[in-house]
């Protein structure tokens, strides 16, 4: 009995200077979807050209707000969102972007707009006369997905976004033609 005590006092130990974290590994997904990029080099994405989101919580509408608020400074935006990350986006190789934010809503026509706050400006290869500003820690990403699942999506930095009451940020410039094509809804399991 006496031997058991300080191993028991060990795991609690542990339990509380290791907690487990909701990471890309151990969080249950809400949504998954995969893109490819419209100008990707071969060489830079997974062998089938697909890159992946992996939402792990949609956005509460007290988020909603504060990311309104907040852009009013975006350099400080990231300070808004303290309960931490709602997703990831996967790249081939591992490397993966906190996603900071998320929101899914339903348009009249049966589709959805998902739109995410992505931590870290994005290197991109994916538009490379985009101007990135210095101060700018995040990456807006905006998915406009049909009634079946599939669609495009687009990305902005610096002043290529703009606030919106349903979803908190929408990218502002939809001239240009869509980087992620191809996105899919993928199964949830």
């Amino acid at each position: 009995m006496p031997r058991l005590i300080p191993l028991m006092s060990v795991a609690v130990a542990l339990s509380v200077a290791c907690p487990i974290s909701l990471s890309a590994e151990n969080a249950r997904d809400v949504a998954r979807y995969s893109f490819t990029v419209a100008n990707a080099p071969k060489d830079a994405v997974s062998p089938n050209g697909r890159m992946r989101v992996r939402i792990i919580r949609w956005s509460t509408d007290v988020e909603r707000q504060q990311l309104i608020a907040a852009l009013e400074e975006p350099s400080k935006l990231l300070n808004a969102f303290q309960a931490g990350d709602v997703g990831y986006l996967q790249w081939p190789g591992g490397l993966e972007y906190s996603v900071r934010y998320a929101r899914r809503t339903a348009r009249p026509d049966g589709g959805a707009d998902i739109v995410m706050v992505v931590q870290r400006p994005l290197w991109l290869w994916w538009d490379a006369g985009t101007p990135w500003a210095a101060d700018q820690h995040f990456t807006a990403v905006n998915m406009r997905l049909k009634k079946d699942g599939t669609g495009e999506g687009r990305i902005a930095t610096g002043t290529g976004f703009q606030r919106d009451t349903d979803n908190g940020i929408v990218v502002s410039d939809t001239t240009k033609p869509p980087l992620l094509v191809d996105v899919r809804v993928e199964a949830v399991g």
